[in-house]
């Protein structure tokens, strides 16, 4: 007789957990490429633009309640302020409880940053010598006449790359190279640091005084020449400091929208008839520079119509070289009155009422 099968047990199911989604993180993406851009712009200033960048977060693990075992990392919040204060601000802790086996208490710092001011280089910080009016007949001239006195031979010698061509005779109808014109210009001007181009370049007078003040802002160049130009020009100028600037910009970060009236005697594509013109929209920083926006950007440059794209309480037109340190004095004593005074600092304000009357902007 067979043994009754036992019944069997129903085999208890462990109920299907939903599948895990991936949540956007929007709020930490964010904040991680706001805390890259800070490293970026902090290691570039070495300390200048920001006053502090502590921070921590204690977060102990959920299977272990010693708070021997928490554990640090780090997930940066950015208050962006204008501000030339060396002091930290006081930390804020804020407590907040995620879980009943965790808690997350942050030690937040307000992130603090200078002013950027964003520089042109030719009219602004140097002037580079046109060279189509360049009278080149007079230097023929006075070769032909040190030829007379002294020798072809010698004369050649002393006046190597601006001479005339070999064989050619006294009152010819010679032109002159562009590469001969600047260098006859650049080592007759007494202030010339060199030739890009085939452009001498010619730093403004107060230059040293105006680095001096740069010390406490932020500082961009964005020109409209061709970018491999403008790092040469920057090496002139700024020297080794030209590691200090956040960014140098050329004219492929440029936009070019249109063509105005006149001619562009340094064109080498044959269109000499057409001048385009090369827009610097400030939209573009505040994109790539999110620390910075209107209230803590000013834009200088010599010409309006590369500014029309931006407002203009950002913008400063230099009209006159020898006012750029007297602007940026004065810029730094309206920041300087703001902080103490436990006001808000807004570089428009200082623009549409001081900064555009002080470079005489028409």
């Amino acid at each position: 007789m067979e043994a009754a099968k036992e019944p069997e047990q129903p085999q208890e199911v462990s109920p299907s957990l939903p599948p895990k989604t991936k949540k956007k993180k929007v709020h930490k993406k964010k904040a991680a490429a706001h805390a890259k851009q800070f490293q970026k712009c902090y290691d570039l200033v070495a300390s200048k633009s920001f006053v502090s960048r502590k921070r921590k977060v204690l977060s102990p693990r959920k299977d272990k309640g010693n708070e021997k075992d928490a554990r640090l990392h780090a997930e940066p919040e950015i208050s962006v302020k204008c501000s030339l204060d060396e002091s930290i601000d006081e930390e804020e802790t804020t407590p907040t409880t995620t879980a009943a086996t965790t808690t997350t208490t942050d030690f937040r710092t307000t992130y603090q940053v200078k002013p950027l001011l964003i520089l042109d280089l030719n009219g602004v910080l140097c002037r580079r010598i046109a060279l189509q009016d360049f009278d080149h007949t007079a230097y023929y001239n006075e070769f032909w006449a040190y030829s007379e006195q002294n020798g072809e031979a010698a004369a050649r010698e002393f006046y190597e790359d601006w001479s005339p061509p070999v064989g050619s005779l006294p009152n010819a109808n010679l032109e002159m190279g562009n590469r001969e014109k600047a260098i006859r210009v650049s080592k007759n001007t007494p202030n010339s640091l060199g030739t890009v181009a085939a452009t001498p370049i010619v730093p403004c007078d107060n230059l040293p005084e105006v680095l001096k003040l740069l010390d406490d802002f932020c500082v961009g160049v964005w020109s409209s020449a061709v970018g491999q130009n403008v790092r040469q020009i920057v090496d002139m100028l700024f020297g080794e400091r030209k590691d200090e600037l956040m960014f140098v910009y050329g004219q492929e970060q440029c936009k070019c929208p249109s063509e105005r009236k006149g001619s562009d005697p340094n064109s080498r594509n044959g269109n000499r008839g057409k001048k385009p013109v090369y827009m610097k929209p400030l939209a573009r920083i505040f994109d790539e520079y999110h620390l910075w926006s209107n209230k803590s950007t000013i834009i200088f440059d010599d010409t309006n119509d590369k500014m029309k794209c931006n407002p203009k309480e950002n913008v400063i037109i230099v009209e006159n070289q020898d006012k750029l340190t007297e602007c940026l004095k004065e810029l730094k004593e309206y920041i300087d009155y703001c902080e103490k005074g436990g006001q808000e600092v807004d570089v428009r304000h200082f623009v549409t009422s001081v900064g555009q009357k002080i470079v005489n902007v028409a």
